[in-house]
């Protein structure tokens, strides 16, 4: 076993969280150690496809082990430096100001000791810090007014612009969402191309992810980012009155102890109480921070809905098979309500089948046969030479209130 140098903060986990305390603790001073379970991401391992996107989420088994609704968790976790935030769709609504006391006002739930004013400071300089896109002067219809956003909206295309007549017939107001994406070049990266790969991750930085916003300016600051490393504990003293460092394993499976005046465990909802029950001691038989026993119990999976739809205007779906020359060419994907895929052995034989037809295929389209196993309208004409582009324009995205 080998112990390291004491450090003022050793951090658990290097995604959303993590990150924050990182860069704001090493901008003054503080010596920080990042430790995360998976590996050192770079932007150029984020690839445009659903399989190979499955590597920045953790595997294994249920971590819900109890109650009615034993689910996996771990398609919304992350695995890896930049942690889940690595693949989201940036989507940053803020909490309204009604949401801040819901037992006043609803007789229901509970009040929080803080209001929306207190935190609206604080959103304001997350959207200046990550970069967020939206309209902030329409949203006002139901928060109180603050700063513009630092970004324009993101595009609403064909099938968004088809939900925002259907609003509007029903007297329903929409207005852009607030997105951490770049609607155009935000401190040194690039915009957004719209192909609709954030789920998995976005190789240019147009995304805010941790690897592009905070982490980065935490490893600027010079705090260190220890990957491979998985923190199995939170050491205490004798006394049980105070922490003093973590226990992990390294990437060669060897005990360490990092010592630390201070440890912030940002390992996720479902990482963090697994660390604290196994810090028990006999100070603290039931782990750490878990005097009401609690720990571990009302784990609550992060929501989500959608909305299926028909329309008898054309879409276009592409899959394998070499496009017509009437349709677009791109590598954008589109939502899976529309999307067309073949599975992935049904899509190797026809390779190893039609070699010869795969030739007429732009070479961007090839590349997403390559990584994503389908293809689908969207990304700019532009990025296409004159040749290969369509004279019928599909374009397919995001809802205006995705």
């Amino acid at each position: 076993m080998a112990t390291h140098e004491k450090v003022d903060i050793a951090i658990v986990g290097a995604g959303a969280s993590g990150s924050v305390f990182a860069a704001v603790m090493a901008a003054q001073g503080k010596k920080v150690v990042i430790l995360e379970q998976g590996p050192d991401w770079q932007l150029s391992d984020l690839i445009s496809s659903d399989i190979w996107g499955r590597r920045i989420k953790p595997a294994g088994g249920p971590f819900i082990l109890e109650g009615r609704h034993r689910v996996s968790y771990g398609n919304q976790g992350g695995w890896g430096v930049g942690g889940a935030a690595l693949h989201y769709f940036a989507n940053f609504p803020r909490l309204l100001p009604d949401d801040f006391h819901i037992k006043s006002t609803h007789g229901r739930a509970h009040d929080w000791p803080i209001a929306y004013e207190d935190v609206a400071p604080y959103y304001d300089k997350v959207a200046r810090d990550l970069g967020v896109s939206g309209d902030a002067k329409a949203e006002e219809v139901w928060r109180p007014a603050g700063e513009p956003y630092p970004m324009p909206p993101m595009k609403t295309f064909r099938n968004g612009d088809i939900w925002l007549k259907g609003f509007e017939a029903l007297g329903i107001r929409m207005v852009p969402a607030a997105l951490g994406m770049n609607s155009v070049d935000y401190k040194g990266r690039p915009a957004c191309i719209y192909d609709g790969w954030c789920h998995v991750g976005c190789p240019i930085g147009a995304l805010a992810n941790p690897l592009v916003t905070y982490l980065a300016d935490a490893r600027t600051a010079g705090a260190e980012v220890r990957p491979l490393s998985t923190v199995t504990r939170v050491l205490s003293n004798d006394a049980g009155t105070r922490v003093t460092g973590v226990e992990y394993y390294d990437r060669n499976g060897e005990r360490q102890v990092q010592e630390a005046s201070a440890v912030v465990l940002a390992a996720w909802a479902a990482q963090n109480p697994r660390i604290m029950l196994n810090s028990a001691t006999v100070k603290h038989t039931n782990g750490l921070a878990n005097s009401s026993g609690l720990v571990g119990k009302y784990m609550m999976t992060h929501f989500a809905s959608g909305a299926p739809s028909r329309s008898s205007m054309r879409t276009c779906r592409t899959t394998w098979a070499p496009p017509a020359p009437s349709t677009c060419r791109t590598t954008a994907t589109i939502k899976p309500a529309t999307r067309t895929r073949l599975a992935a052995p049904s899509l190797l034989r026809a390779l190893r089948s039609r070699p010869t037809r795969l030739q007429a295929l732009p070479t961007r389209a090839l590349i997403c046969l390559a990584r994503s196993w389908t293809c689908s309208c969207g990304a700019p004409r532009a990025d296409f030479p004159a040749s290969t582009r369509s004279e019928r324009n599909c374009r397919t995205s995001r809802t205006a209130s995705n």
